[in-house]
């Protein structure tokens, strides 16, 4: 049977169960409409995450799913800072597929059930060069400063290149 809990900060406006599932509460509105109780709908977060957004006092909030399951519903005595996913799957937010760990451990564990998987060449953030750039760089017979003039990065970048400390999987 789905549990229902009143939202800290947000009591008697909205509710989280221990499925994973957020309800607005029937209520009157500041501009005195009457709202219907109702689930609402998730979002996905460019990390795969299920958010919700809570206004209270007009004041927008993006809560994600898997952190207000966590507070509400899972004990931590320990005061261990991140709710991760137990599976692996980002989608399911239940109470009993998630888990409270230091940041330490929820990276492993993330790394362990490819939550998230090792960033490399153009997947990393802070890339400035492509597959293709590493290829032409590595057979040039350009000098290293040469090289990082034609493609704006720092000579000790292309040295990492050439020498293979980095872009290791080309």
């Amino acid at each position: 049977m789905e549990v229902w809990k009143d939202i800290i900060g947000y009591e008697n406006h909205y509710q989280v169960s221990d499925l994973g599932r957020v309800k607005s509460l029937t209520r009157i509105t500041t501009h005195g409409h009457k709202r219907k109780e109702r689930i609402m709908k998730l979002s996905t977060n460019n990390d795969g995450y299920l958010h919700v957004i809570l206004t209270n006092n007009k004041i927008e909030k993006t809560h994600r799913i898997n952190r207000l399951v966590g507070i509400h519903f899972i004990p931590n005595p320990d005061k261990k800072p991140e709710v991760g996913h137990k599976f692996g799957n980002k989608k399911d937010n239940r109470s009993i597929s998630l888990q409270w760990e230091t940041r330490s451990e929820n990276q492993i564990h993330a790394y362990e059930t490819k939550l998230q998987e090792g960033r490399k060449g153009v997947k990393h953030h802070k890339s400035k060069l492509d597959n293709d750039m590493v290829i032409d760089i590595r057979n040039s017979n350009l000098k290293q400063f040469e090289l990082a003039k034609i493609y704006n990065v720092t000579p000790s970048l292309i040295s990492m290149v050439i020498s293979r400390k980095i872009w290791t999987h080309i």
